[in-house]
């Protein structure tokens, strides 16, 4: 039996990644026209979903223009590409639907070349009637990236004259090992007592004060609190990713420091961005305007703001407008919408950045202009979209493959502080 494989693609799939077409190298794959049939009613959808859609017709028609897709267009990693109308067989399935319209196609491609066929879909519900069926089914990998279990800290064991010359210089020489601006705790040998908090720089660590983090009241109540605090004031850091479950603080504190830039005058204004995927049951249409229809996806914003405006009448800060008069300096910035933007002197929040895909992750990332500093919270413990997983979603795609470089900082922050409720539910539903 031949070594290359057939790879059937679902339309989840091309939607998902519209490049997925080149993805499997020296293999063949297969487009069903029914597929593209279905890929054509999302061509005019706003943001990337659209996009790709459109993305996926641009590169069949160039390769069209190769050679036809009937008999199969070669490609550079040696695969061809194919453009079929499905196959029927002899299994028992209605094909009016385009799903069973692959299974049948996978079904009888396998039977008729005697090669190894695949279905790649990102449907689990698919995957599992293709097992039923005997097709083999696959979920689309390229973009999966092992759950990484990096926190962005450590504890270290380091002698007092070293901590003594953390506290005294600010910095010391110190080579560890770990990646840029991984925050680390230097806890004496002889004294665990006597410690320091420090950031990894290029063969130095710098110190990390324990004060001095009081935003309209806003206080860090633990260690890996006063890490992320750090790395979201940290004007070398231009993107910082906050993962934890809910309750831990991440958007409290990335609004407060983005108010704190703001009403600074450090930055002309602050962007806000969220998928809008239900939880549950989706309630349909929102009548309104556009930022009318985006008040409820925004609420757990208004949550935060009213949080970090109570906290500061409490503390007697009183310098955080009405909501009203924050209007001028808080974008909303619906997902759909980004694309062909230009985001410059913003401090940009992306909340439930789980439910992204790593194609939009770096639409997102490639709208941010010179002065904007991107900061990205989720809880891959929450994912509400479909198709993605802890794996391939972009949240963790994004923190694989920016950890170590020199303008990022990741933090996991662990425990909750929302309520003693929040946290027991947390750790035992």
């Amino acid at each position: 039996m031949s070594s290359v494989k057939n790879y059937i693609i679902d339309t989840n799939v091309l939607l998902h990644d519209p490049n997925s077409i080149f993805a499997f190298e020296e293999h063949d794959v297969y487009v069903l026209v029914s597929v593209l049939e279905e890929l054509d009613k999302f061509k005019t959808h706003p943001g990337a979903v659209g996009a790709n859609a459109r993305s996926v017709a641009r590169s069949l028609d160039g390769l069209r223009e190769k050679g036809s897709l009937k008999d199969g267009v070669e490609m550079e990693s040696g695969g061809r590409v194919f453009v079929i109308p499905f196959m029927k067989n002899g299994l028992d399935l209605d094909l009016g639907s385009v799903d069973n319209q692959l299974l049948t196609t996978a079904h009888k491609m396998a039977s008729m070349s005697g090669m190894r066929t695949v279905l790649v879909t990102k449907d689990i519900n698919l995957r599992i009637r293709a097992d039923g069926v005997g097709v083999l089914a696959e979920d689309y990998r390229k973009d999966k990236q092992k759950v990484d279990a990096y926190k962005g800290y450590s504890e270290i064991v380091a002698t007092k004259e070293i901590i003594d010359a953390l506290h005294n210089e600010k910095t010391v020489q110190f080579v560890t090992g770990l990646p840029r601006n991984h925050y680390v705790r230097l806890v004496s040998e002889i004294d665990p007592q006597h410690s320091g908090l420090a950031k990894v720089g290029d063969g130095k660590l710098h110190l990390v004060g324990r004060t001095g983090y009081d935003l309209f009241g806003i206080k860090p109540k633990n260690l890996e609190q006063i890490y992320a605090l750090d790395a979201l004031q940290d004007e070398d850091i231009k993107v910082v990713t906050l993962r934890g479950r809910a309750g831990t603080g991440k958007t409290l504190l990335a609004i407060a420091v983005g108010l704190h830039y703001v009403l600074g005058d450090e930055r002309s204004k602050m962007t806000i961005t969220r998928p809008v995927i239900p939880v549950g049951k989706d309630i349909g249409f929102l009548p309104g305007d556009l930022e009318e229809k985006m008040t409820p996806w925004m609420r757990p914003i208004y949550d935060a703001l009213d949080a970090i405006r109570e906290a500061d009448r409490k503390g007697k800060h009183t310098q955080i407008p009405l909501t009203t008069e924050l209007d001028h300096i808080i974008d909303v910035a619906p997902l759909s919408f980004i694309r062909g933007r230009s985001i410059a002197n913003s401090f940009m929040i992306v909340d439930e950045a789980q439910n992204l895909t790593p194609h939009e992750v770096k639409t997102l990332m490639t709208r941010a202009g010179n002065g904007t500093k991107l900061v990205f919270t989720g809880d891959i413990d929450q994912i509400d979209n479909p198709y993605l997983d802890s794996e391939s979603n972009g949240f963790s795609y994004l923190i694989s493959k920016f950890k170590g470089q020199e303008l990022f900082a990741h933090v996991e922050l662990v425990k909750g502080e929302r309520s003693r409720v929040a946290e027991l539910a947390s750790n035992i539903l």
